[in-house]
């Protein structure tokens, strides 16, 4: 009888398995998955599966940072997501590294901004790892116009104006101490909601 891969197991959500093994030493628990080109724990974050989360976070053999084809971390996924619990684990680790940048210049926390994840924003906002003003590419801290403002983006904005930070609203844009943030003012008709890449 064939052996079931680590992939497949996590996928199961046998976690006695998975346990067991991640106690083998020649596994590959890194390996890409071959569609999203994600690893296991990333697919993991991105579908909010926390005990299998915490498990694979025991081990530091697992890569907490490692990207996908498009470059988005574990953190991106689940903040992508609105998987606050699991951004919180992450954040509380130091092992993670929570402005790194995907292929289209979003931080998780931008990430969380653009899709109106409301709770994994409050989180962020209010956590000592994360810092906007202290951000390494600000420009790319909110790529949030009016031309993305739905529903969730609406509460998302009103949030970031009311955090401690001095954000506000000039012509439409999002901007922080004098540094523009949007990138346009015109608001469209209708405006259908983007999601992320998907497992």
């Amino acid at each position: 009888m064939k052996k079931e891969s680590f992939s497949w197991v996590c996928r199961e959500g046998n976690l006695d398995k998975v346990e067991r093994y991640l106690q083998e030493e020649h596994n590959d628990f890194n390996l890409k998955l071959q569609f999203g080109d994600a690893t296991v724990f990333s697919e993991a974050c991105y579908n909010g599966k926390i005990k299998l989360v915490k498990l694979l976070m025991k081990y530091p053999k697992i890569d907490i940072n490692l990207a996908d084809g498009q470059l988005f971390t574990p953190l991106h996924h689940a903040c992508s997501q609105n998987h606050v619990e699991i951004v919180r684990l992450l954040l509380d680790d130091p092992r993670t590294k929570p402005y790194q940048m995907n292929s289209f210049d979003h931080t998780p926390f931008s990430l969380a901004c653009h899709f109106g994840s409301i709770q994994v924003v409050q989180l962020m906002l209010d956590h000592d790892r994360i810092d906007p003003i202290e951000h390494p590419a600000p420009k790319t801290l909110l790529k949030i116009s009016s031309q993305h403002v739905l529903k969730r983006k609406k509460v998302v904005i009103q949030m970031l104006l009311e955090s401690k930070y001095p954000f506000t609203i000039e012509n439409g844009k999002i901007i922080q101490v004098n540094m523009e943030l949007g990138d346009d003012p015109q608001v469209p008709g209708d405006v259908k909601e983007e999601n992320p890449p998907f497992f």
